[in-house]
């Protein structure tokens, strides 16, 4: 029985050493990482001479993102086109690490040196202000000296680029309009208001509505019932003496995306304690659901007013 258990103690842990089988090493200084952040230089400053000294004739270049198995490459002329089309189109152009990231070169055993780059770019498009921000991530083959570049497989945000891509175009999103059941809902909403009847201006909203405000941190919101209780602590100290349609509500709807309806109000208020009248110009955007609930509401207004009045 002991041998039995030695015998299978050793065959065990042949076993998990076996798994292990050393396939290069990695550096974080090495040759291709300078060859590599050469190219990054000369790529941002559209240098084609030093590009053309850096790639190979029959350099290649891949989309990583795409699944099409038939994926046409780009070639080095295509490269250095794409580096004179970003030279001269961006303002702020940059590709610089991100982070804290730092560059490996991996020399495989079997497949030559691989330099892997994380970074970020960032760009904002001279013709229409299009910003352009993002992770780009790289691996770069070299030649069989090291000299070289021969291959690069680029990863970066292709949903961003495509939304580049739309930012030239002349393109609809929808319809919009300036009387609306939706519409007639708001303005139900802030009449109710201007009387005071706060349970059913309320009642408009859907029971699981959030708003937000201006003034209140970013990605905060309240309930309904904390909605109301800061309406009315401000009630205490302001007497909201009417509320003013401000020009008049748009509908927006959106194609694929929803409506969104949008308005603007001048309120008037009274200091309860100083007699003292002022207005505060507010911007209110309301979404609603399919049973013509108010399901979100973003309020834009001067919240310091209350504090100078």
């Amino acid at each position: 029985m002991k041998k039995i258990i030695l015998l299978l103690l050793f065959t065990s842990t042949f076993y998990v050493y076996a798994q292990k089988n050393p396939n290069g090493k990695i550096f974080d200084e090495h040759p291709g990482i300078e060859l590599v952040e050469r190219f990054n230089k000369a790529f941002v400053d559209a240098d084609e001479a030093v590009l053309n000294e850096l790639l190979t004739d029959d350099f290649k270049a891949y989309n990583g993102e795409w699944m099409n198995k038939d994926q046409n490459f780009s070639t080095k002329q295509n490269i250095i086109n794409q580096s004179k089309y970003w030279k001269s189109s961006l303002m702020n152009y940059s590709i610089n690490k991100r982070g804290a990231s730092y560059p490996d070169a991996l020399e495989y055993k079997r497949s030559g040196t691989w330099v892997y780059t994380y970074d970020v770019f960032h760009g904002i498009d001279k013709n229409n202000g299009f910003k352009i921000e993002m992770p780009y991530d790289r691996s770069f083959i070299l030649n069989e000296k090291g000299d070289k570049i021969a291959a690069m497989i680029i990863n970066y945000n292709t949903r961003l680029m495509q939304k580049y891509n739309l930012s030239f175009e002349t393109i609809k999103n929808g319809t919009i309009y300036k009387d609306h059941e939706n519409i007639r809902t708001l303005r139900k909403v802030i009449s109710f208001f201007e009387m005071g009847d706060h349970d059913s201006a309320y009642s408009f909203y859907d029971e699981n509505a959030r708003f937000s405000d201006i003034n209140s941190p970013i990605g905060s919101s309240q309930s309904i019932e904390e909605n109301r209780a800061g309406f009315e602590n401000t009630l205490s100290n302001f007497d909201l003496i009417s509320i003013d349609e401000y020009g008049y509500p748009d509908l927006l709807d959106y194609e694929g995306n929803g409506s969104e309806t949008i308005s603007w109000w001048t309120f008037r208020f009274k200091n309860k304690k100083s007699g003292k009248v002022f207005r505060v110009f507010c911007h209110f955007s309301h979404s609603f659901n399919d049973k013509g609930k108010i399901i979100r509401q973003v309020a834009y207004y001067n919240g310091s007013l209350f504090d100078q009045n």
